[in-house]
C-alpha cells in the first residue's frame, strides 16, 4: 500500500507540473540597456583576416544608420546560404568594431535599441514565414527553436530557447 500511494504522489506532481506554465521566458525589459546613443555610425573597422571580404559588402552599407541595438549598436543579418541560415552582425557606433556572430538565425531575429537581448527566430516571426502546409511536416515542426540571447559588450550569452510548435 506504502508503494502506490508514493506512486500516486508522483503521479499527482507530474500532472500538475505539466499543467503549470513553464517558468517565465525573457523578455526585453528584463535586459535593460545603461545608456543610447542617437548617434550615426560614422566608420566600421573591421579585422584584416580572410573573412572580412564578405562581411564588408553587408556591413559597409550600415554607414549612416543610427543604433538599433542594445544602446549603442547596429544591428543587421543577411542570408548565408543553406543550410546555414542567416548571419548576424554588431556594429557599435561609437567605436566602429563589428561582431559577427555564428547564431545561425533561420528565418529572422528581434532586437530592441533599449535592452541587450536578442531573440534568434521569434515565434511569431517563424509562423509568420511558414505557410500552412509546411507546418503539417513535422520535421519542420520540431527544428523551430526560438533561442533567447543577451549581449554584454563582447558575445552572446543563450539564456533560454523553446520550441515554436509544441
Amino acid at each position: 500500500m506504502r508503494q502506490s500511494g508514493r506512486w500516486l504522489c508522483a503521479s499527482l506532481f507530474l500532472l500538475l507540473a505539466c499543467r503549470h506554465p513553464r517558468h517565465a521566458l525573457p523578455a526585453f525589459s528584463d535586459y535593460p540597456t545603461a545608456d543610447t546613443s542617437t548617434a550615426p555610425l560614422t566608420h566600421i573597422d573591421i579585422p584584416p583576416d580572410s573573412s572580412s571580404a564578405r562581411w564588408l559588402a553587408n556591413l559597409t552599407p550600415l554607414i549612416g544608420s543610427r543604433p538599433n541595438f542594445a544602446g549603442h549598436y547596429v544591428a543587421t543579418d543577411w542570408p548565408a546560404g543553406w543550410p546555414v541560415g542567416r548571419v548576424f552582425a554588431l556594429v557599435d557606433v561609437r567605436t566602429g568594431r563589428a561582431w559577427v556572430t555564428r547564431l545561425d538565425p533561420i528565418i529572422a531575429t528581434e532586437y530592441r535599441l533599449a535592452s541587450t537581448l536578442l531573440l534568434v527566430d521569434p515565434a511569431a516571426q517563424v509562423h509568420a514565414a511558414l505557410d500552412d502546409t509546411t507546418r503539417t511536416f513535422q520535421d519542420v515542426r520540431d527544428l523551430a527553436w526560438t533561442f533567447y540571447y543577451r549581449w554584454d559588450g563582447e558575445r552572446f550569452t543563450k539564456l533560454d530557447s523553446t520550441k515554436v510548435y509544441p
